[in-house]
């Protein structure tokens, strides 16, 4: 029988589904290799896998020390457990941070298998170990459905984030049940990177967002899942423009955290890392992102975090709570920033990625816990801070020191008021000098947690000077500097019951200051302690920070409390023998800890610094009583944080301190700081000094440095009032403002801000100079006439205490 042939319309739609079907499976194996290559490269930035760097003694030391920690936590683990926990001291059913804790030991048994160099990697018994774990995690503690408890922060990130990379480390050695079985729990507690799990209502922001995304983001690269990699990249949009309220980062380089929190050194990181760890690994894949805001990630590098850093420690001014844990200091702080910024520049231009290596080769040069020699080859003791870096990162950080065409970069000097979040900063060639202020926008600080549990004067005009002594705020520097006496504050050494999670607020909004040409600039604080220490205590505070000097100048200093009241000038940690030497007025004084001396009509002091370069010199112009304290002090770091051990940690310091005595009712001060200056340079300075004191008063604090032909001046109450200079008048302002303004040759330039942020009109200011023209001037600024007064009108409405600048060319 002859086969009947279909007519060749029935072949159609037969081939069309062929043809799909084949299409199809191609796109899907498309998709399949495009995830997988996601999963390699989050491998990667876990373990270093497939960088060649694992014969770097840098890499020995740090693969042995991630075996060795991982083998303590596998050798005490208990799978079979039928308590809390599998970690004896991980017991805790109340406490949210234990399944934080449970699972980043995991997170590092898994790292010690699959990195190249461990002594552990590719051990089936320690992948069964890290299978029983995570079963064991599963069955009693993390899955879909169980009552929250604690910190929401641990369910929804600490948690599932570490999760999230066991599963991609051990991706092979697990089955698909096994892969599903994790992702339903972190889809149940993390469905979204914008509004939290338990409060549906409360969106997501700054670095919390970015630490969901990236949660998401894996999650989605191990379940082959376009759409939750869609959604990881889309929530990076949503951070990258500056904001004038609330979390994230601000125009003037400030970047804030629950709403009143000064948190660049500590959420500012995360949320850098976290971004730098999402664009490493979706830049190049199906998923890239392509937001043109992108280039804000790196105004922020320089805008944000650079004036910060000092030769790779950031300053703790900006790490909120984070200074009360013991294992993280301002330079594991800054070893955070360079691995973000080295992950940036991997998949930046190369316009972008240049200034980033330059930045970093600079710190890691200048930084002597880490040294030149760091990520360059040469024998490392196993212990060196070279191995406290990633995997990943010291291949990194070899191959920057291996380029010898990135020049590393110099520190840079210039001055900055951080606006948005009551900081400001002084930087030179050879230190740099930051201010920690509050108001009524910016907290006193932050607590929660059982975290910084004395933190009641680091926001009240803390001052730190960084030079090249660079442990004098690492070690045990918090858990024993008298926390009731720090350098820069003005105090009574009150305190109180703590408010958590709280806006402490200041009593005054006038906290701010104006700054000039990126060179110069003001920070003054008008305060009150009542909200912070219950204490009546008030004054006015300000400093001029003039290239390489800071004069300090306080007024209208009150209190009503039976507390003696005096304002630190200095509280610093010593070298470890507390042998710094210390001079006053040509003296040189005792060396024994528990030493004590009050000098009256003092003139002039100076402090050996432990490293060269690092000498202090300081002036005080009213030759006041100054009081001087070397002291040996024992703390334990369970006194700030109280997950911490209590083992008694001891370190030397020296004071400095002006006294106001009982219930003053006006006291004031004014003192020099000379960072860089020998003995003699610091008595020739006292003997002709360039600055003098222009006002000192309720309304009015002002200084002129005539070495730099700088005035710089705060009027400090509203209605006119004129600043004198040498009998005759220079300067008149209609209302509050921080002024300053320097004379050159035939040029000036002025500078003006509202540091109260609460102007809604304009500030008028009418200077005793006459100018022939305008050379230049910020939008805002409308200069009413030139002659014979300088006359302008400055536009401050919501400018949030920026500085608006002009220049002109003098009649002579």
């Amino acid at each position: 029988m002859t086969p009947t042939i279909p007519h060749p319309s029935f072949w159609r739609p037969t081939l069309l589904a062929l043809a799909c079907s084949l299409a199809l499976q191609g796109a899907q194996a498309q998709d399949s290799s495009s995830y997988a290559e996601l999963r390699t490269r989050w491998q990667q930035q876990l373990t270093g896998a497939g960088r060649a760097a694992p014969t770097l003694p840098e890499w020995q030391a740090a693969a042995t020390e991630l075996a060795d920690k991982a083998e303590l936590h596998w050798q005490s683990m208990n799978p079979a457990s039928t308590t809390p926990g599998m970690w004896p001291d991980l017991q805790s059913s109340s406490d949210a941070s234990v399944l934080t804790s449970h699972y980043a030991r995991l997170l590092l048994m898994a790292r010690a298998y699959a990195s190249p160099g461990s002594r552990l990697q590719g051990r089936t018994d320690l992948a069964a170990a890290i299978q029983g774990g995570l079963a064991w995690m599963h069955a009693n503690r993390y899955r879909p459905g169980l009552a929250r408890y604690g910190n929401w922060w641990d369910w929804e990130i600490g948690a599932p984030q570490a999760l999230t990379s066991i599963l991609t480390v051990m991706h092979a050695a697990l089955s698909a049940t096994e892969r599903e079985r994790d992702l339903a729990s972190v889809d149940f507690y993390v469905p979204d990177a914008t509004y939290r799990g338990n409060q549906p209502s409360l969106e997501e922001t700054g670095a919390n967002r970015l630490d969901k995304a990236l949660i998401i983001g894996v999650r989605g690269a191990l379940g082959d899942s376009d759409e939750r990699l869609r959604h990881a990249r889309d929530a990076i949009s949503q951070t990258l423009p500056d904001v004038t309220q609330g979390d994230g980062f601000y125009a003037d380089g400030s970047f804030i955290q629950h709403n009143y929190v000064a948190y660049t050194g500590s959420y500012g990181l995360v949320m850098l890392d976290s971004l730098s760890r999402l664009l490493l690994l979706l830049n190049g894949s199906l998923w890239a992102p392509d937001d043109p805001e992108l280039s804000h990630v790196y105004d922020w590098t320089e805008r944000a975090f650079r004036p910060l850093v000092r030769d790779g420690a950031m300053a703790d001014s900006v790490r909120g709570r984070a200074i009360a844990r013991r294992s993280s200091s301002n330079h594991s702080a800054g070893r955070s920033l360079m691995g973000s910024l080295l992950r940036l520049a991997e998949g930046a231009p190369a316009a972008q990625a240049l200034p980033l290596k330059e930045m970093v080769k600079g710190w890691l040069q200048r930084n002597r816990y880490l040294g030149p020699s760091c990520y360059s080859g040469q024998t490392l003791s196993p212990e060196s801070a070279c191995a406290k870096f990633s995997l990943h990162e010291i291949s990194l950080l070899h191959s920057l020191q291996a380029d010898t065409g990135i020049t590393p970069a110099p520190e840079r000097a210039g001055a900055q008021v951080f606006a948005s979040m009551d900081r400001a900063v002084l930087r030179h060639a050879d230190f740099s000098f930051d201010l920690s202020l509050f108001s009524n926008r910016i907290s006193a600080y932050e607590s929660g947690n059982g975290e910084n549990l004395r933190p009641w004067w680091t926001g009240m005009g803390i001052s730190s000077l960084h030079n090249a002594d660079q442990q004098a705020f690492d070690g045990d520097y918090w858990a024993t500097v008298d926390l009731l006496r720090l350098a820069g504050t003005t105090t009574d050494r009150s305190s109180a019951a703590l408010k958590n999670w709280a806006l402490i607020k200041n009593t005054s909004n006038w906290v701010g200051g104006a700054q000039l040409e990126g060179r110069y600039a003001i920070a003054t604080l008008d305060f009150g302690a009542l909200n912070v220490t219950g204490s009546s205590l008030k004054g006015k505070k300000a400093w001029f920070l003039f290239g390489d000097k800071i004069f300090a100048l306080g007024a209208a200093i009150s209190s009503g409390n039976s507390l003696a009241v005096e304002t630190v000038v200095e509280n610093r940690k010593l070298n470890p023998a507390g042998s710094n030497a210390l001079t006053m007025g040509g003296q040189l004084q005792p060396s024994t800890p528990g030493w004590s001396q009050s000098f009256s009509a003092a003139a002039w002091a100076h402090l050996a610094g432990s490293q060269a370069g690092a000498d202090i010199g300081y002036v005080f112009p009213d030759r006041p009583t100054v009081q001087a304290l070397r002291e040996t002090r024992s703390g334990n770091w369970k006194a700030i944080k109280s997950q911490e051990a209590a083992d008694t940690v001891s370190a030397n310091y020296l004071s400095l301190a002006i006294p106001h005595g009982l219930k003053p009712t006006a006291a004031n001060y004014s003192y020099v700081i000379l960072p860089g200056r020998s003995a003699a340079q610091t008595a020739a300075f006292a003997a002709q000094p360039a600055l003098k004191i222009l006002a000192r008063s309720t309304d009015l604090l002002a200084v002129q440095d005539s070495s730099l032909g700088l005035v710089g001046a705060n009027f400090l109450t509203n209605g006119s009032k004129t600043l004198n200079l040498d009998g005759k008048a220079l300067l008149t302002s209609s209302a509050k403002a921080s002024v300053l303004m320097r004379e050159s040759g035939d040029e000036l330039a002025l500078s003006v801000a509202d540091p109260t942020q609460v102007n809604t009109g304009s500030i008028t200011l009418d200077l005793q100079r006459a100018a022939s023209a305008v050379l230049a001037s910020s939008p805002g600024i409308t200069v009413l006439r030139l002659a014979p007064t300088v006359q302008l009108q400055v536009n401050v409405a919501q400018s949030a205490g920026r500085s608006f600048e002009a220049r002109f060319r003098l009649q002579r």
